[in-house]
């Protein structure tokens, strides 16, 4: 039996980075709606542990391993057919409905992971620990399977590989290899997956899709133009209008000679402009098979170089620095747009050279929304070059210099466009924007930009919401911080180990929450990484169990958990972000175990309540705490939460 729940442990690894990965690339691709998917995932087991009663054992053990494989896949495809159904034309999200549909997306397979614990488990105290450690192991072997084969290998090739491992060890298990000849359901499982893969918007035909080590790579044609996606991002279209020879062009009338440029993200059409001035134009960023797909469907004479942010050091000299139009999508893209990164900048320009970021803005009065979000930048820029300058129409073009920011004439740029005439030139150029100077900037670590932007984006649709949470998102976040103590208080009134299982596993979860983030923000993106992150909670969880079970560690932990965040705020080195996450797991697990063993409580409410400790601090760390305090102040809260859970019990 310790075998199937192994597998069982692979399944849900494999099932949530499959479902995660689909909602990526089919609505919103950030921490938020990732956190929503995972924090679905949580609330659906809770279902699961309630619903447990009305299966019969054995029936329902046998049923899971055969079908649980076919059900990721209709998961997949139900993702795929509501954005397609609801967005024919690829347009833009509902931002509620697409975190409900990312929520409820885990809602069937994890309400069934949860039953599957509960019958396993069979109520018994010793049964829930081992099974707490089986399914650890299980996450653990599948995070390493995923680490090194899911970039590589298609999704059928995954879902044929479950079912082939599930059918396997289920007959193995029973003893009886009949169920062998399950196996003939490969056929379908291709044929169901290639559904999902060819499945394409009204306007747009899906012709290839690949998996990189940072997003899923999505190609779609129309008639006449390509579009390539990063999970849900339009990375590059081979469109070419007045909006992009004003975002490439207009900044070139503000450098008195143009020899070596850099362009932020992996956009080739904006390079493929710039090369108009120079040949010495570098793509700036971080998945070179997303500029691999650029370079195999769009047919040009040249090509841009390639170079990884963290190389930008080993290059120095730039004229001009261009950052693609359009707003960060995620906390962590949000760091091209800090203090930090515009410092680095700084560095690598020439004592003349600009910077230029271009947005989308409006000629028309701004939501404060926009206004906010853009005087955050302007101020930002301002605190580390000299001079700042930007002019607005439709888009807005912010020009940033140590030196003098005056432009030169005309004729230099209009030899090289095909739509920009001198009479907008000039018009734009009288559109000086002048921001309101104040104190607040964006940081790597305090993404006060990507908050801000996201509820701009998010008043297309809910206007009045966002123009009340602009001006009082820190009361909000001071509201669920105090409805966590609130909770903590009312589980306290029940039994102190409710209130002390709720905080352990919060401040666990929340610290694999920091600790990808700030790896990201220092190491760049983890979309195949983090299951290295997420493998070595696991290795942690099972661990925990085991000191338990062997009796090496007898006493509570839980109580020095606070100091295990806090050293989040000195220690930042790649080794440390990884390690971090085993010793808040051990800690975590190690705590349930001493919990369910030596009390008189119920173990299934005390696994409800480490699930709900998980699961608030999904939701509410990204949005309420990260973005609006930023992670020093975040990490002291966490931690006195600790402190108040320790003094209580």
């Amino acid at each position: 039996m310790k075998w199937l729940i192994v597998i069982y442990g692979i399944n849900s690894i494999f099932a949530q980075t499959l479902i995660i990965r689909e909602i990526s690339s089919s609505f919103y691709s950030n921490e938020i709606f990732i956190s929503l998917s995972i924090a679905g995932w949580l609330f659906a087991s809770i279902i699961g542990v309630y619903i447990s009663k009305f299966f019969n054992r054995d029936a329902f053990i046998k049923a899971y391993h055969i079908l649980s494989p076919y059900l990721i896949l209709i998961l997949l495809l139900i993702i795929k057919i509501i954005k397609i159904k609801t967005s024919p034309l690829s347009e833009d999200q509902d931002f509620f409905f697409s975190a409900f549909i990312s929520f409820l997306s885990s809602l069937v397979f994890s309400s069934l992971n949860g039953i599957y614990y509960i019958l396993v488990s069979d109520k018994s105290r010793d049964k829930y620990i081992k099974t707490y450690f089986f399914d650890s192991a299980g996450c653990l072997l599948g995070g390493i399977l995923i680490y090194l084969f899911i970039s590589a290998v298609k999704t059928e090739y995954i879902i044929i590989f479950l079912t082939c491992l599930n059918i396997f060890f289920l007959s193995k298990s029973l003893k009886n290899f009949r169920y062998i000849l399950l196996l003939f359901l490969i056929l379908p499982t291709i044929l169901l997956t290639q559904k999902i893969l060819k499945a394409s918007y009204a306007n747009k035909v899906l012709i290839d899709s690949s998996n990189s080590e940072f997003s899923r790579i999505d190609v779609y044609k129309n008639a006449d133009n390509i579009f390539i996606y990063s999970n849900s991002e339009l990375a590059y279209s081979d469109v070419k209008d007045m909006s992009l020879e004003a975002e490439t062009h207009i900044p070139a009338l503000f450098v008195s000679k143009i020899e070596k440029v850099g362009v932020i993200g992996s956009n080739l059409n904006i390079a493929d402009e710039l090369m108009k001035y120079t040949t010495s134009v570098y793509i700036i960023a971080d998945d070179i098979k997303l500029y691999d797909y650029q370079k195999k469907y769009l047919k040009l004479s040249r090509y841009p170089f390639f170079l990884k942010p963290e190389k930008l050091y080993d290059e120095n000299g730039f004229d001009l620095i261009l950052i693609s139009n359009k707003f960060p999508e995620s906390i962590y893209s949000n760091k091209f747009y800090s203090f930090e990164f515009f410092r680095t900048l700084k560095e690598t320009l020439k004592p003349d050279g600009v910077l230029s970021i271009t947005l989308p803005y409006t000629n028309a009065i701004p939501k404060k929304e926009l206004k906010k979000s853009i005087n955050i930048l302007l101020n930002t820029l301002s605190s580390v070059f000299k001079n700042v300058r930007a002019f607005y129409d439709e888009d807005i073009i912010i020009l940033s210099s140590n030196s003098d920011i005056k432009a030169s004439d005309n004729s230099k740029i209009i030899k090289n466009t095909k739509f920009l005439t001198t009479g907008y030139i000039n018009y734009l150029l009288s559109r000086e924007f002048h921001f309101e100077s104040n104190a607040e900037i964006n940081l790597s670590e305090k993404p006060s930009f990507f908050l801000n932007t996201t509820l701009y984006e998010l008043s297309k649709f809910y206007p009045n919401l966002t123009s009340f949470l602009v001006d009082n998102m820190r009361y909000a976040g001071y509201l669920f911080y105090g409805l966590i103590i609130f909770l903590s208080i009312i589980l306290r009134s029940k039994n102190k180990i409710f209130s002390s299982m709720f905080i352990a596993s919060f401040i666990s979860m929340s610290v694999e929450i920091i600790s990808i983030f700030l790896f990201q923000i220092n190491y760049g993106y983890i979309y195949r990484d983090v299951v290295v992150i997420v493998s070595l909670f696991m290795i942690g969880s099972a661990c925990g169990i085991k000191v338990f079970q062997e009796g090496i560690i007898k006493k509570r932990m839980d109580k020095f958990l606070f100091l295990i965040p806090i050293t989040l705020i000195f220690f930042k080195i790649s080794f440390y972000l990884y390690f971090v996450n085993f010793i808040a797991a051990l800690i975590n697990s190690h705590t349930y175990a001493l919990f369910i063993k030596h009390s008189d409580v119920e173990p299934q409410k005390i696994y409800i309540t480490d699930i709900i400790g998980g699961l608030l601090a999904t939701l509410i760390l990204p949005v309420f705490f990260i973005s609006v305090y930023g992670v020093k102040n975040s990490i002291l809260m966490i931690s006195i939460l600790n402190l108040i859970s320790i003094i209580n019990s």
